[in-house]
């Protein structure tokens, strides 16, 4: 058994709340969370098990896919992050970003508020620590980022699968 779950596959587009709507009318998903992230606008829906995260373009910038500054990636749960990380890079991964060094490269690039989450979290239970999420990147081939996310939610939201205990089969 793996020790990671699908946490999230992340794209950039030209607008979130075009995408919202699509996706919560033709599939059902779920608004989980909206903001800003790094100066751009986000979006966070819950899709069966997995969430789809859209960051916004500009009205007049090019496609950026593969852009540093606006990294397209997937995203993955893990239950600990740290022991994680250290036996990723004991089987060969380049960490791209450190839980660390986030809140900088964030602040960096207009750092991170959110606008709106679903109930049952509020901004209150949000503030007071019910809610925490730790995340590193590593870098794949071809410069996909994969993010690793350890998680701590409060047991009545759900929003997202579990992760399997540390240690699982490469």
């Amino acid at each position: 058994m793996s020790e990671f779950v699908l946490l999230e596959v992340a794209r950039v587009c030209r607008c979130c709340e075009v995408q919202a709507r699509y996706w919560t009318q033709v599939f059902g998903a779920r608004r989980l969370l909206e903001g800003r992230a790094a100066g751009r606008r986000f979006v966070r829906l819950g899709l069966g098990d997995t969430t789809l995260v859209f960051t916004e373009l500009g009205p007049d910038e090019p496609d950026r896919h593969h852009d540093p500054e606006l990294r397209e990636h997937l995203g993955l749960r893990v239950a600990d992050l740290a022991g994680t990380l250290a036996r990723l890079v004991a089987r060969g991964a380049r960490v791209a970003l450190t839980p660390a060094a986030l809140p900088a490269w964030m602040a960096a690039r207009g750092g991170f508020e959110l606008a709106w989450v679903a109930a049952p979290l509020t901004p209150a239970r949000l503030a007071a620590g019910e809610y925490r999420h730790a995340v590193a990147f590593i870098e794949a081939p071809d410069g996909l980022w994969v993010e690793l996310n350890a998680i701590e939610e409060p047991s009545d939201t759900g929003w997202f699968r579990a992760a399997p205990p540390p240690g699982g089969s490469p």
